[in-house]
């Protein structure tokens, strides 16, 4: 421009600093020339770059971010962030992740979610590849995964290649927690206890008893049962009904009737005792259980038209 000195020299050449001690009240457009400011440290202000390469930068990550390192250099080495367009790696150099978004950290732990699917998975030492999980490194591998209102975890032991993952527990969107592995359970850490146990079953249920040799009935007979089951132990409720009448013989250990719904533990110390009765003799007897079966151990129960009995166990399981 006429009467504004050129302080800037040719477009191709180095400007030296001495010359760039200038206020920008605008924007300053440096267009698709190389400008050298040797190794001084400038201050600019509302300056717009366009088509810049920045060169020079030590070590990094394809993909990688530039961030200034605690003696104020800009660096890419160590990797800080390095994104491939849809996954995001913090402080790690990324996995293959393929058909997914995924966000990994150091040692192996990320949070991701596979394309097309309605899920959320959190996951150590393992990434999806497309088509299947992945091991990262020669480790055990674990998974989280919440699936349409499902939470699930997931074990897998250590391995390289693909990973067959385990699933171990499961809560569903109902709100039922299930241990999907048998024998497995919650374990009470009990410092009274001699040796800890795992709590692996819990169920209710209903049995159908039937006849013994020991019952005399009169008319049509029915029968009916409950149970509750934790652990081993069970616990049994019945009735036997005969239409007109029902009696059981006493005078010695007399068969009542059979079909338990869990088979009696006949090792060690173990023992199936209850107790019997009927609806218009509130004496009780005492009964007993072997193998699948209930017998009387005492004196006849007279004519009525139910007995009730309970019996206590230890399961085989």
């Amino acid at each position: 421009m006429s009467g504004v000195p050129n302080v800037f020299g040719s477009a191709t050449s180095s400007i030296p600093l001495s010359q760039l001690d200038v206020n920008f009240n605008t924007p300053l457009y440096i267009g698709n020339t190389s400008v050298g400011l040797g190794n001084t440290v400038t201050s600019f202000g509302n300056v717009t770059l366009t088509n810049t390469t920045i060169s020079g930068l030590s070590g990094g990550t394809a993909n990688g971010v530039v961030y200034i390192n605690s003696s104020n250099v800009a660096v890419a080495s160590p990797t800080v962030l390095a994104f491939d367009g849809s996954n995001l790696g913090l402080g790690v150099t990324l996995s293959p992740w393929s058909g997914s978004t995924a966000i990994q950290s150091t040692n192996g732990v990320a949070l991701s979610s596979i394309n097309g699917s309605n899920n959320t998975q959190l996951t150590s030492n393992a990434y999806w590849n497309g088509s299947a999980w992945t091991y990262i490194a020669n480790a055990y591998a674990t998974k989280y995964s919440q699936t349409v209102g499902a939470h699930s975890w997931y074990v897998a032991p250590s391995s390289t290649g693909a990973i067959t993952f385990t699933q171990a527990m499961t809560l569903n969107n109902s709100g039922t927690l299930t241990f999907n592995q048998s024998g497995q359970g919650i374990q009470f850490t009990n410092s009274s206890a001699l040796t800890n146990s795992t709590l692996n079953d819990y169920e209710t249920g209903t049995w159908t008893p039937t006849q013994g040799n020991a019952v005399t009935v009169v008319g049509a007979f029915t029968s009916g049962g409950t149970y509750v089951k934790v652990g081993q132990v069970v616990t049994v409720s019945a009735r036997l009904t005969g239409a007109t009448s029902i009696t059981v013989a006493g005078g010695g250990i007399n068969y009542i009737c059979n079909n338990l719904p869990f088979a009696i533990d006949a090792t060690g110390s173990s023992y199936a005792t209850g107790s019997i009765t009927n609806n218009s003799n509130a004496v009780s007897q005492g009964v007993f259980g072997v193998t699948n079966s209930v017998y009387l151990n005492g004196t006849s129960i007279s004519s009525s038209t139910t007995i009730y009995f309970t019996l206590s166990y230890r399961a085989t399981f």
